[in-house]
């Protein structure tokens, strides 16, 4: 075949190939655009309590983190995914930074759910979400310190660090919680 018989052929079907090459791009376009977005993060609350114990006695709370043995701590953190795609985020933790703000302590987080009247224990952490796309959620974490309570002493600001799955491999991101008091009680 010369170059003459194939552009005779080429154009008896120039509608039918340009027809193909405008699907195959509207394709590529589409799913490219689905992908696109990201997952935005914004932390509503962050609730803290104080509680002190005596041997013997009941808890009471507290309002200095000086005479607190123990404290817990409520976090609701809204995310919104803005692709058109389901994307998940895993490996909460809860990281305290001191006052050159570099982070000095991790503590995995719990989802906020209730088992015989308390928190769930730290050993089922909070591990994967799915968010919906086009999506605002609203996820609340929690986290109980008593033997390590000393650490809230030398804080100065909290962060969540979170994974967002991409591909089989996990890429983290951290997002400071800003203007924290640890001195009183938030409810």
């Amino acid at each position: 075949m010369t170059f003459e018989q194939v552009l005779d052929i080429a154009t008896k079907f120039n509608g039918v190939i340009g027809a193909v090459i405008g699907s195959m791009s509207t394709l590529i376009i589409t799913h490219i655009l689905k992908n696109t977005g990201r997952v935005y993060v914004n932390i509503a609350k962050a609730e803290k309590k104080y509680m002190r114990q005596e041997q013997g006695k009941q808890k009471y709370a507290v309002y200095d983190i000086n005479q607190a043995t123990e404290s817990d701590f409520v976090i609701d953190v809204e995310f919104y995914n803005s692709s058109e795609i389901f994307k998940s985020v895993k490996n909460f933790i809860v990281q305290f930074y001191d006052e050159k703000n570099q982070p000095f302590y991790n503590h995995p987080l719990n989802d906020k759910k209730m088992r015989n009247g308390q928190f769930k224990p730290i050993d089922h952490p909070a591990d994967y979400y799915n968010l919906e796309p086009k999506k605002l959620q609203k996820l609340s974490f929690c986290f109980f310190m008593d033997h390590d309570i000393e650490v809230l002493k030398h804080t100065h600001k909290i962060g969540i660090e979170y994974g967002i799955v991409k591909r089989k491999s996990l890429k983290t991101k951290t997002v400071k919680i800003k203007n924290i008091d640890f001195k009183f009680n938030d409810y």
